[in-house]
């Protein structure tokens, strides 16, 4: 065994080094200097970081921690990491954003909504009603039409009407379980609002209901009084045929054909429609980018037959020239045009 001294040279400077590292950083903390990191003295730098004080809105930024902040407001997902590179946000759209949300779908149907007077407050933001939340608990219930059919019975039209709104918004009814849940009238309290994708309306819809109607009201004089006529016709998300649009009943009052999946030919509406107060036409593609055909056909629209309108929604779509002076020609009121930064107002 080797023999070693108890204050060898090496051993000395051991103890140098160390008593000058703590006199160093004992004058840091008198001075309150920043130092650099030391990892040989984690008590010192655990202390610096426990007396940070962020509870404060007057304390200061460091500037490590405004290039944090800095760098996570530029990542799109709050991960760590760098940001994605400016090619990808572009791209990079949140999921309540996506058209097939339920956020979505509220945000769209409130203008309609808003004009079409309603007991329900039909938003995702504040304390849902008593009815709503009676809603909510019937509409997992509504799985097969013959159930469906049962409930219908036992619904008054006006909750009738007010379920097919709710179910809209949070989960969209297919084909099958709406006109089993209108009824014979094919329509709930006036209103027809048709949600895709998993919905659509066929081209003898109107025709064939109005013949049902016609029949009852040969059989029995008191449902004469009881039956309201089609008022209130609401698409959203899903495809609209031409030959459905010419079958238009005449009554509608507010018509509402939001994001179509497919263009139609808008200057046939004042001859169908003639009695419209509200018309929404908000979030269509084939509006916002238009083409040759689209652009001749608003040029065809005979605004003038249109003397009732009040309310035009054109939310996200591209305004041609001289339609706005079209529209309000010889109007003793100008028509309301809800635009993109207008539409948050008929939110409540």
């Amino acid at each position: 065994m080797t023999y070693q001294p108890k204050h060898s040279a090496g051993r000395v400077s051991d103890m140098l080094h160390t008593l000058r590292g703590e006199q160093f950083r004992h004058s840091q903390n008198l001075n309150r200097a920043p130092g650099s990191l030391n990892f040989n003295a984690p008590e010192s730098l655990t202390a610096r970081f426990i007396n940070l004080d962020y509870s404060s809105s007057e304390t200061s930024t460091t500037p490590l921690v405004a290039q944090r902040q800095t760098s996570a407001s530029r990542n799109l997902h709050g991960v760590s990491g760098p940001p994605p590179p400016k090619s990808w946000q572009n791209y990079t759209v949140s999921g309540d954003d996506s058209r097939s949300s339920a956020t979505w779908r509220a945000e769209a149907l409130s203008l309609i909504f808003h004009e079409r007077n309603s007991t329900q407050n039909f938003t995702l933001n504040g304390i849902s009603s008593l009815t709503q939340l009676c809603l909510a608990r019937l509409l997992p219930e509504l799985t097969h039409p013959e159930f469906i059919e049962y409930i219908a019975t036992c619904l008054p039209v006006h909750l009738r009407l007010e379920l097919v709104r709710y179910a809209a918004i949070h989960h969209p009814l297919s084909k099958s379980k709406l006109r089993a849940l209108l009824g014979l009238e094919g329509h709930a309290n006036g209103e027809l609002l048709v949600c895709g994708p998993s919905a659509s309306i066929h081209h003898d819809h109107f025709l064939q209901f109005s013949t049902q109607a016609q029949k009852r009201e040969q059989w029995d004089s008191e449902d004469q009084s009881t039956s309201y006529p089609l008022h209130t016709l609401i698409v959203l998300s899903t495809r609209l045929s031409m030959s459905t649009v010419s079958a238009f009943p005449p009554t509608i009052t507010h018509l509402a054909l939001i994001n179509l999946e497919n263009s139609i030919s808008l200057h046939r509406l004042p001859p169908l429609c003639p009695s419209l107060v509200v018309l929404e036409l908000s979030y269509n593609i084939w509006l916002t980018h238009m083409s040759v055909d689209t652009l001749k056909s608003i040029d065809r629209v005979d605004w003038g037959r249109w003397t009732q309108l009040q309310v035009l929604g054109w939310r996200e779509c591209f305004i041609p020239d001289g339609m706005l002076t079209r529209l309000n020609e010889g109007r003793w009121d100008d028509v309301e045009v809800v635009t993109d930064n207008r539409y948050v107002k008929y939110i409540k």
